[in-house]
């Protein structure tokens, strides 16, 4: 669940907005997820990681879904996520990996800028909503395995090398 913040170049001008995430107890900022969170499918947030990078090339570059990229209000705010990040273009469809849908409208690659990527493991699977949009949540399985490509565990594994190692062991739980 790689979700992407850009960070603004110098001080000027305002942070930009946080994307939200939806849980039982309504909508939260994406900052405030935390180990322990659980969501309304019973789905409980085990790892948190944070990573400021830079993508130079359009293939590592994040990928941006403008408001309505889905479709009515779909999202409901702009989302960045990560190219290899399995969203739910379609509520019967499986999920897809965020770079399959380059080429619609409203979603496009984001070259150059400094970016903060913020990435949850959970301790099932789960598709959360960022600003309306589903997104897959990722699981330890996803990391032990090659699923759900080894092209995504790879990428995902370049962003946080710490989850090769990661031992999680079982926080309290919170609601979203």
């Amino acid at each position: 669940m790689p979700i992407v913040l850009p960070i603004p170049a110098g001080a000027a001008g305002p942070p930009p907005a946080q994307p939200r995430i939806d849980g039982p107890a309504g909508s939260r900022p994406l900052g405030s997820l935390r180990p322990g969170l659980r969501f309304a499918d019973g789905a409980l947030v085990r790892w948190v990681g944070r990573r400021r990078l830079r993508a130079r090339t359009t293939a590592e570059a994040p990928i941006r879904l403008r408001r309505g990229a889905l479709g009515p209000g779909v999202p409901s705010a702009e989302v960045t996520v990560s190219p290899e990040q399995p969203i739910q273009p379609d509520a019967d469809g499986p999920p897809v990996p965020a770079r399959a849908l380059l080429g619609r409208p409203g979603i496009a690659p984001v070259v150059g800028g400094d970016m903060l990527f913020v990435h949850a493991i959970f301790d099932r699977p789960t598709t959360i909503r960022v600003n309306g949009c589903p997104v897959r949540g990722a699981t330890l399985d996803d990391l032990a395995t090659s699923a759900p490509s080894r092209v995504g565990r790879t990428a995902l594994l370049r962003l946080f090398p710490e989850l090769v190692t990661l031992r999680i062991s079982a926080p309290a739980a919170a609601p979203a």
